[in-house]
């Protein structure tokens, strides 16, 4: 990713309120780390907003804590400046 651009990671990316952030979040000039279980709406996604932002896609079900703390450790560097994170899934199971 371009360091200049600050960057969002967003769960629940392939549909709803995670797409439709995709896109702002990809209009006002942020880079994206999309997630979401559907493999090719996430291509899709990356592909139309890729021209925009730098844009990568990870297959993710926020259910499997495994994966999670992968794709997590997958993306550990933090360039300088501003980072957000967004989660838009449907449900999380939360052990009491």
């Amino acid at each position: 990713m371009h360091e200049a651009n600050p960057v969002v990671f967003i769960t629940g990316a392939t549909s709803g309120i995670g797409r439709a952030s995709a896109r702002r979040f990809a209009e006002a000039g942020w880079s994206l780390v999309l997630t979401g279980r559907r493999e090719e709406r996430l291509s899709q996604l990356q592909r139309e907003l890729q021209d925009l932002v730098p844009a990568h896609a990870a297959r993710l079900d926020v259910t499997d804590a495994q994966s999670v703390a992968e794709l997590v450790a997958a993306y550990q560097y933090q360039p300088p400046g501003n980072h957000a994170a967004m989660s838009a899934v449907g449900a999380i199971q939360c052990d009491p």
